[in-house]
């Protein structure tokens, strides 16, 4: 006889646990079963009358459990006549049971909320010791390890990438597995990363709207955030002005800009950050800032060609003038020579067009200086600068006959000079002008004399911006004394003299005039666009008279196509030439088309380091050339611009592409391949 126990510790050992009802012992002689017997409610079983011989005593082991005593398994029992053979017990481990649930801790609050779901195919690992075993959460996110045998478990999770653990804070399980116990609950909450991001705009005009055109992104601008009980992270928005904040963790957030005295924050309204409450897997976007840039409200001052040309010059009594005009901002500027005051070769005159000594041939190309006479170092002829400089008569409108409504059209536009050399008398404007001549002296007068902080400082240096898809797009992001270097490039280059016998010269032109019709457009705008409304008794804001000072009449933030550049240096004092290089082209370049799309016609700029063979195809979307504009021809070195016509041609996209090879004074030889897109819209 003996005992069937449940070994409840799984450690063989029967003393003090409980007996198990309805198991099956049986007695085994040789290979026959001799009789049976099913335990007692204490585990008792008993095997009577039996006969002498030798026998084995054994269980029927059930499902789901495992035999612990004796280690044998079976017992061997020599019965001889009256024997009572007792203590032949046997003790059995129920196999034990692990499961759980992975979830999506959506709020990230480390309890598994109602409503929260599984996660499916992930995996859960379960250590005993040196062996471990796996299990992969089914689509309820469950998982189970059964059969598990007495001893101590650690269950854990294998992470993935971009998720972290909110459940159980210790990052596992330890689970105790005794004799028939089912462990549940174990159970993991996840959160996935969220990401917060947005983007910054330069909020030039400051009104909280983020204009399509005229307004760009801001990059390198540091971006805060904070959060309730995440220590704070910090990102750096890009060249297109936008930040994303990576790996955000559950909690309350905020996002705001750190703090810059140069800027102002218009959107969202008074300073106010964006509150972000991050979820599991949150990829929130669109957070929108807007920023003023607070130099922009500077304020500038400007005139145009008849303020200089009507106005005289108010005396000075004892160096003090009493109501200052802009006869006086013509004065100061010429006699103190105001003009390229950097630039030694000029000697602080107004010079129109390009200084080019190298022409192959003499007098190849022109330019001209404005010479005021001095006496005694004293300006001898303010009336004929005032006259001949500015002169309206020269280049003014006259009307157009037999038009209702009355038209007029300049009586000189823009056009080449038709000088050749270098001309330098005090009167070469009534000579040689038109009407961007006129507009350029104007301009560089107002460039003077912001220089001279007559008026206010950094007039020069202001970018030209949010022209694209008009005809001047190709001065975007150019400063305004780049675009006078244009100018003066133009009026010299845009044509050259060509030598075709002894006696003979003929002119053939490198600049199309819809180039300098283009710039006279520009300058004219530019030069009209901070100038106060002069009249007769207007009065001048003036700062000081002696010297001449003038407050600026317009803020920079009202104009929508002049900037400062936010990351540049210190505007100039004065003009310093080495600043545009515009006499000795040091690069190839082709430049992006203007207009651009266009219809029919379209400009084609390049720039040549060398003299060079040029040739210059267009090509349709298939890769088919469609045109030939210049074949291995000739060209000097420097600006170049050609008209392309596209009349015969059907809408679309058209890519043109530029090959130049030259040598240069050394006998060094340079080529140059480029090709860039166009679109063709009828």
């Amino acid at each position: 006889s003996g005992k069937k126990y449940e070994d409840l510790a799984g450690d063989s050992a029967i003393a003090g646990d409980p007996g198990l009802n309805g198991w099956v012992i049986e007695l085994w002689k040789d290979t026959v079963l001799v009789a049976r017997d099913t335990t007692s409610g204490n585990g008792d079983y008993i095997f009577d009358n039996v006969p002498t011989g030798t026998y084995m005593v054994q269980e029927v082991v059930q499902s789901g459990w495992m035999q612990t005593y004796p280690a044998s398994g079976t017992y061997s029992v020599a019965m001889s006549s009256g024997s009572n053979i007792t203590g032949k017990d046997f003790a059995n481990f129920k196999l034990g049971t692990v499961s759980g649930t992975k979830f999506l801790d959506f709020d990230g609050d480390t309890v598994k909320d109602a409503g929260e779901t599984g996660l499916p195919d992930w995996m859960i690992i379960l250590t005993k010791g040196e062996n471990a075993d796996t299990a992969i959460t089914d689509s309820a996110g469950s998982y189970s390890f059964t059969g598990l045998p007495a001893g101590s478990y650690q269950v854990t999770e294998v992470g993935q990438t971009g998720w972290y653990q909110t459940m159980p804070g210790s990052g596992s399980y330890t689970v105790n597995v005794t004799s028939g116990i089912v462990s549940t609950g174990n159970d993991f909450g996840n959160f996935e990363y969220g990401t917060i991001s947005g983007t910054k705009y330069w909020d030039r005009d400051s009104n909280a709207v983020k204009d399509a055109q005229c307004e760009s992104y801001l990059s390198g601008i540091k971006m805060v955030l904070y959060g309730t009980h995440t220590a704070p992270d910090t990102a750096t928005t890009d060249g297109s002005g936008n930040f994303t904040f990576r790996n955000v963790p559950a909690d309350n957030f905020t996002v705001t800009e750190a703090s810059d005295p140069l800027w102002r924050q218009t959107f969202p309204a008074n300073g106010a950050p964006y509150s972000v409450t991050m979820t599991s897997g949150l990829d929130t976007s669109g957070f929108l800032f807007g920023n003023f840039y607070m130099p922009d409200t500077l304020r500038f001052m400007t005139f145009i060609h008849s303020d200089y040309n009507k106005a005289a010059r108010a005396k000075q009594k004892s160096g003090f003038i009493k109501n200052p005009s802009t006869g006086n901002v013509r004065f100061d500027v010429f006699s103190r020579y105001g003009f390229g005051l950097d630039n030694p070769s000029d000697s602080g005159r107004l010079r129109i067009g390009i200084r080019r000594p190298d022409s192959a041939i003499v007098n190849n190309w022109g330019w001209f200086f404005y010479r005021p006479l001095f006496k005694n170092g004293k300006l001898q002829k303010d009336a004929a600068i005032k006259h001949w400089v500015y002169n309206q008569k020269i280049w003014g409108l006259k009307r157009v006959p037999k038009t209702k409504p009355v038209q007029y059209v300049l009586r000189n536009p823009p056009t080449y000079l038709n000088i050749l050399g270098e001309q330098n008398v005090e009167t070469y404007f009534g000579n040689a002008g038109n009407h961007l001549t006129a507009e350029l002296t104007t301009l560089k007068t107002n460039i003077a004399a912001s220089d001279l902080e007559i008026t206010p400082k950094g007039f020069g240096d202001l970018l030209y911006v949010c022209r694209d898809g008009y005809s001047d797009s190709m001065f975007t992001g150019q400063t305004i004394r780049q675009i006078v270097a244009h100018a003066d490039t133009a009026l010299t280059m845009g044509r050259t003299i060509v030598q075709v016998s002894a006696s003979q010269r003929d002119t053939t032109f490198r600049i199309p005039l819809s180039y300098l019709v283009a710039l006279d457009t520009v300058i004219g705008r530019i030069n009209r666009e901070f100038r106060p409304n002069i009249t007769a008794t207007t009065k001048l804001d003036t700062i000081s008279t002696n010297p001449l000072m003038l407050n600026g009449y317009k803020g920079l933030y009202k104009v929508s196509y002049l900037m400062r550049d936010s990351i540049a240096p210190v505007p100039l004092a004065h003009f310093d030439g080495s600043s545009v290089v515009e006499e000795q082209p040091v690069e190839f370049r082709l430049d992006q088309n203007y207009p651009n799309p266009f219809n029919p016609q379209t400009v084609i700029q390049f720039e040549l380091m060398v003299p060079s063979l040029v040739t210059l195809k267009i090509y349709n979307l298939l890769g088919q050339q469609v045109a030939t504009v210049l074949d291995n021809q000739e060209m000097e070195d420097g600006m170049q611009a050609i008209e392309f016509d596209a009349t015969d041609y059907s809408s679309g996209v058209y890519f043109y592409r530029l090959e130049a090879t030259g040598t240069d004074a050394n006998g060094q030889e340079h080529s140059f391949k480029s090709v860039k897109k166009m679109t063709l819209i009828k």
